[in-house]
């Protein structure tokens, strides 16, 4: 789910961070690493769109962070620039809808939105996988004149454990933010983005901790 620093960084001018460019298939070309961050890329055939992919292994327990990537009701609290977010009632907890609008960044990149369906397959015991995927859907919320409306939006997180108090997170997502921004830039900016995403995920999941939450 793109935060605001992604919108931003789309409007920004300065080059494709990786290195080799993209080879036209599904194989995951290595991109380096990025604060620690391990980065991979490829041209979805499916979706048809640019695919980053970002992976870290965290000193937090599996259960913390899968509460925090899938806390979508308070993204406002720690996700910078989402204006307004709401959650259509489904099969909770484990699949339901979620309208995002995101803010605008600059006076030439108009506020984005996007209805979101969601599932969640959480896991009990230990070297357990906790995953989260979503993908964009059609008009469950009608369009607002003041903002474009995302064409594609495709992710999911996966959190290993890997024993006490440590994880794997992988954080996977594909986005068309739609309007005229093209499509060097939004191969640019969603690959700068992924780092930043973890770091405020695992920022809230170390402050919930520290403040005694309870997780499901």
């Amino acid at each position: 789910m793109a935060p605001k620093r992604f919108l931003q960084l789309l409007a920004l001018c300065g080059g494709v961070l990786f290195s080799n460019p993209p080879r036209p298939s599904d194989q995951w070309v290595d991109a380096g690493l990025r604060d620690g961050v391990r980065l991979t890329s490829r041209e979805n055939p499916i979706l048809g769109a640019f695919e980053v992919r970002a992976e870290k292994e965290l000193p937090i327990a599996a259960r913390a962070l899968f509460a925090v990537v899938t806390d979508y009701g308070r993204y406002q609290e720690f996700m910078p620039g989402i204006l307004s977010n709401r959650i259509f009632p489904g099969e909770a907890p484990a699949r339901f809808d979620v309208y995002m609008l995101y803010s605008p960044q600059f006076v030439v990149v108009r506020a984005r939105d996007v209805v979101l369906r969601v599932e969640l397959l959480p896991a009990a015991g230990t070297n357990a996988v906790w995953t989260s995927h979503w993908k964009n859907m059609g008009a469950r919320v009608a369009e607002r004149p003041d903002a474009v409306r995302m064409p594609l939006n495709v992710g999911s997180w996966t959190i290993e454990d890997l024993g006490p108090g440590r994880s794997r997170v992988t954080y996977q997502v594909a986005v068309r933010p739609g309007g005229w921004i093209p499509d060097w830039m939004v191969r640019w900016g969603a690959a700068r983005a992924l780092p930043e995403v973890l770091e405020l995920v695992a920022k809230r999941a170390l402050k919930q901790a520290a403040a005694g939450s309870a997780f499901p």
